[in-house]
């Protein structure tokens, strides 16, 4: 009940869309009855990130027709495997998620090649953030410029890449000054109603109520 307060106050400000994520959104009790209500009473678009380990086509059904996009994030598991059996006999569209690191360019590609053959309709591509032994070498960044430049499925990749990939961009941020509109553009609010301007942030400010958020 709070969560829809909030978020129906927030709509009404002129918040357009609301993501969930938070670690498994699936695994919180009643986040099924928030998507209804909210699919029902509000008009906000719905998007959900999930790492797809609770989906299966039993507990789809109560989901089916009221999310825009489901965005799989991809752990080096198979979960969403399941996930785009799902989502095809659904006709659910869906993107995936991935953290690109030196080593985990050595499978990226063959990944992409499943990913189009299972019916994703993009992926992103994002670099660590906070994990400096963890961002893309030199040699890693043409490594995966060349991989984009291959790819068999649309790619989008983080702006917090910049522009040391080397590769065409359709915008370089908000404003195309390479800032990503964290903050402005967009925000996040934690399930102990906290907000922040991403989530990679660690300082938070109270957001209880649709008021605190905008303050």
């Amino acid at each position: 009940d709070t969560a829809y307060a909030v978020l129906r106050d927030l709509s009404g400000a002129g918040t357009l869309e609301v993501a969930c994520g938070g670690g498994e959104p699936f695994a919180f009790p009643g986040f099924g009855d928030l998507i209804a209500r909210l699919y029902d009473e509000s008009p906000l678009a719905l998007n959900v990130t999930t790492n797809g380990t609770l989906i299966d086509a039993a507990m789809w059904k109560r989901y089916s027709g009221r999310l825009g996009q489901v965005r799989v994030s991809l752990y080096g598991d198979r979960a969403w495997r399941r996930c785009g059996e799902v989502f095809r006999g659904d006709g659910q569209k869906w993107g995936a998620n991935i953290l690109v690191d030196d080593e985990a360019l050595a499978t990226l590609e063959a990944t992409l090649g499943e990913l189009a053959k299972a019916g994703c309709d993009d992926v992103s591509l994002l670099n660590y953030v906070g994990e400096p032994d963890r961002v893309l070498s030199a040699h890693g960044r043409r490594r995966l410029a060349g991989i984009l430049s291959a790819s068999p499925i649309p790619c989008r990749v983080s702006v917090c890449f910049g522009n040391s990939l080397g590769v065409p961009r359709l915008m370089a941020g908000a404003g195309n000054e390479g800032n990503c509109g964290a903050g402005s553009d967009f925000l996040t609010v934690t399930p102990d109603q906290k907000v922040q301007a991403c989530s990679f942030q660690n300082h938070c400010l109270p957001g209880a109520t649709a008021a605190e958020i905008l303050r």
